[in-house]
């Protein structure tokens, strides 16, 4: 048996940004509509990289011949095809890594719109790029290891040396 969940009552305004999916609930599990009637349609279960596509773009028109089985990518490609992809519009977009002058500058890198942040070194305080996602707070090399040292995160396993070895 399915039990709808989320329908909006008649009170409710629907603006396009608001519209959600119908819900509804089978064997006590809560899953979109939309997915369900896929599933009942194709007869078996959905695999996890497969995204139900509502072809006019309307949520809540759950018709079976709106519905569209699609690869987590297509469905990407589809609704982003002449647009920037949404978290990097506030980032200068590049080409290549221009030189590191300003520190804390942020700028996203063509072809996967990557975004590296232009830091400063805490050792040596030279000026360098790197991925916005990382947590590093040194250049390579001498930099991050003496940092480890420091923090006691290098040579922990082995015999510990004096910090002239790093050197």
């Amino acid at each position: 048996m399915v039990t709808i969940v989320n329908v909006k009552t008649s009170g409710e305004r629907m603006t396009e940004k608001k519209v959600r999916y119908i819900k509804c609930s089978r064997d006590g599990k809560e899953r979109p509509l939309h997915r369900m009637m896929m599933q009942d349609y194709i007869g078996r279960k959905l695999l996890k990289r497969e995204v139900v596509h509502h072809i006019d773009g309307n949520k809540i028109n759950n018709r079976i011949e709106n519905l569209r089985i699609l690869d987590i990518g297509d469905h990407a490609r589809l609704h982003f095809k002449d647009k920037k992809r949404p978290c990097v519009t506030r980032y200068e977009i590049v080409d290549k890594l221009p030189e590191p002058t300003e520190i804390g500058r942020i700028v996203s890198l063509l072809p996967d719109y990557r975004t590296y942040k232009c830091i400063c070194c805490e050792e040596c305080g030279n000026i360098f790029w790197v991925r916005k996602d990382k947590k590093t707070r040194t250049c390579v090399g001498r930099c991050s290891l003496i940092t480890a040292w420091k923090e006691g995160k290098y040579g922990s396993r082995r015999k510990k040396t004096s910090m002239a070895s790093c050197t």
